[in-house]
């Protein structure tokens, strides 16, 4: 496979309105792989080689996955993401519904995709206008992510940028797509242990998970708030790959010339000029922190 950058996933907000629930774990990775193929190629149609999908999937990590496995496994994932209909909230409360794709055509012979987006899809994947809400993050971080849940959990917290996430029991089990079965508790449960999987990847840190609950008997729980930290500097380095930052605490000493009005034996008035030695520390334009060079 031919040496490239960083790959990076990036799409409209919007987006997150569909569930991807039915798609498992490694397919979830390939998912992303294609989303990360179609935002650099900025095109409606991308061809895939399988080993393209193994190396951004991992497919090739902790398995020796073979290309008839291979070819399973992508023939099956095409299936599931045709049978998904994404689903787009307009402005004026509109609500649509499409495939993402038109076409996908799997070969064995040849060992690749050739991949089809629906054109009405494209402006959500590239082309995103200035000051709308979007996701975005590098494809490794996301594949090293093993719970099919906690991926969904990792693109709702980059979804909701604030550091604070509060969502209705209801919503939570709706968005995650959990079993019927699951009661809130083992939701809890569940939640908790993901939280580790999701500071991993960097972008999060002091992740913690409290709950609100209803008034009445038994005092069912009514809704959930995470909150966490975010690494600025991982969201920078998405913003600029090609130019890194470079970070380190910047001061600089300046003088300050302080006028003020003093009043003579005489009771007259007159100007007085002191200097004032100060320290200037610059602030970092995208997070606000002291640390840019």
């Amino acid at each position: 496979m031919e040496k490239q950058k960083k790959e990076i996933v990036k799409y409209d907000n919007q987006f997150n309105f569909s569930n991807f629930g039915t798609l498992k774990s490694v397919e979830q990775n390939v998912f992303m792989a294609i989303l990360a193929k179609i935002y650099r190629k900025k095109e409606t149609g991308v061809v895939i080689s399988f080993d393209d999908l193994r190396q951004w999937s991992f497919l090739i990590q902790g398995k020796n996955y073979t290309k008839q496995e291979c070819n399973k496994i992508f023939s099956n994932f095409s299936e599931k993401i045709f049978s998904i209909l994404f689903k787009v909230e307009k402005e004026d409360g509109k609500l649509e519904f499409m495939p993402m794709f038109v076409k996908w055509t799997v070969s064995p012979t040849f060992e690749t995709s050739v991949i089809e987006l629906n054109p009405y899809f494209a402006s959500y994947f590239f082309g995103i206008p200035e000051g709308k809400g979007f996701t975005q993050f590098f494809l490794d971080k996301f594949v090293i992510i093993k719970s099919k849940y906690a991926k969904t959990l990792f693109r709702m917290f980059h979804q909701n940028f604030s550091g604070k996430w509060v969502v209705g029991i209801d919503e939570y089990r709706k968005i995650m797509d959990f079993p019927k079965s699951y009661r809130s508790n083992n939701i809890l449960v569940r939640t908790k242990k993901m939280l580790k999987e999701i500071e991993e990847t960097g972008y999060f840190s002091n992740i913690e998970l409290k709950h609100t609950t209803c008034s009445g008997k038994g005092r069912a729980i009514k809704d959930l708030i995470f909150t966490y930290s975010l690494n600025r500097i991982k969201f920078i380095e998405l913003k600029d790959l090609n130019n890194k930052l470079n970070y380190q605490t910047v001061k600089k000493e300046k003088t300050k010339l302080n006028q003020k009005i003093k009043y003579n034996k005489d009771g007259l008035p007159y100007m007085t000029a002191e200097e004032e030695k100060y320290i200037e520390e610059k602030k970092c334009p995208y997070c606000g922190s002291k640390v840019v060079k």
